[in-house]
């Protein structure tokens, strides 16, 4: 019954009164996104019938073809390009969440770029569409060689990024680049983010002392990482957005069953969601450990740390030494190596 009922929201969730601007709109149109992407997600865990699966699934399918209809009735309603590539990039994921031939949104994320290039409103999706994913190296050339001719300094820089990014996804890339596109586009976001990157990946190094961090955690207390010397250190960057993220749920939890008192474990949440809401999930899902609420895959702690894989992992070991940097290796023979050496 509780399951039925929490389908029926995906169809009734987002409603918006029609005297609000088209910009309101377009926000609430994203945001009943991914509220919908997030109710699916946690559905999912607790269907017990494929009758149960089949019926989520269309619920959700209809969902979808709701907010992507709507998106086209806005696109008629925009006047300005920003709007425009805000309605575009919205219904893009919500074309993606649908997992159409990838030749589809690689046509359209590539026809979104030769349209709207000098469009500063492009930048964040620019971003989306590498962090998440739905654009690969393999078919990415399209869409990067178009926002590369762009003659906005902030389309053209956030590209140099996401191309920087999407080598990053096979740990093929040099962490040079970033200190040369900043050093190109010095005036630009993109340009300053990939500053930082440069500076905090080249001071976070394997086998050597972890640089000290203040971390804001949910709740409102805050942490720095030297007050937790003496135990190993996790900093997983993750996201309810994320199947591979929820997949690992259970093995966090044993290992701080195993190592209570020598593991300290601290999510760098992604979700775009505001702190009470993503402290409501994570209770709901049992989760013990301290949480630090990022915004976005592409929020300043993931983006400084350059974090491009979800899950990514920091490991720290007792001694305050990073044992493990983000990567597609796996994570758990140096976290455990280093949980044999911790005492306690």
């Amino acid at each position: 019954m509780g399951a039925t009922i929490c389908i029926a929201a995906l169809v009734l969730a987002g409603q918006t009164p029609k005297s609000q601007s088209l910009d309101a709109r377009i926000d609430a149109l994203s945001n009943d996104l991914l509220q919908s992407l997030t109710l699916f997600d946690s559905l999912r865990a607790k269907v017990e019938s494929e009758k149960d699966a089949r019926k989520l699934v269309s619920q959700f399918n209809e969902k979808l073809e709701s907010i992507i209809g709507t998106a086209n009735k806005y696109l008629t309603q925009a006047k300005t390009d920003d709007e425009k590539v805000r309605i575009r990039v919205v219904r893009f994921e919500a074309l993606a969440s649908e997992t159409p031939p990838i030749q589809k949104l690689v046509d359209d994320a590539t026809d979104i770029a030769a349209k709207f290039k000098e469009s500063s409103a492009l930048c964040p999706a620019i971003e989306n569409l590498t962090f998440y994913q739905y654009l690969t190296a393999a078919n990415y050339a399209a869409f990067d060689t178009s926002l590369k001719q762009s003659k906005n300094e902030e389309v053209a820089a956030s590209a140099g990024l996401a191309s920087i990014f999407v080598q990053f996804m096979n740990d093929s890339g040099d962490i040079n680049k970033f200190r040369s596109l900043g050093q190109q586009y010095p005036k630009t976001k993109a340009g300053q983010r990939a500053t930082k990157v440069f500076d905090y990946r080249t001071k976070i190094v394997l086998g050597q002392p972890m640089i000290d961090l203040k971390l804001d955690l949910l709740g409102g207390s805050t942490v720095s990482l030297s007050s937790l010397k003496g135990k190993v250190v996790v900093l997983n960057f993750w996201g309810f957005w994320s199947p591979g993220c929820l997949g690992e749920m259970q093995e966090i939890k044993d290992y701080l069953a195993k190592y209570p008192t020598r593991l300290a474990w601290i999510g760098i949440n992604t979700d775009n969601w505001t702190p009470a809401f993503v402290t409501k999930r994570i209770k709901e899902m049992g989760l013990t450990w301290e949480n630090v609420a990022a915004g976005s895959p592409t929020g300043e702690l993931p983006m400084d740390f350059g974090i491009v894989n979800y899950p990514s992992k920091i490991i720290i070991d007792a001694q305050g030494v990073v044992q493990y940097v983000p990567s597609t290796r796996d994570w758990r023979g140096p976290l455990e190596e280093a949980l044999g050496k911790a005492s306690g």
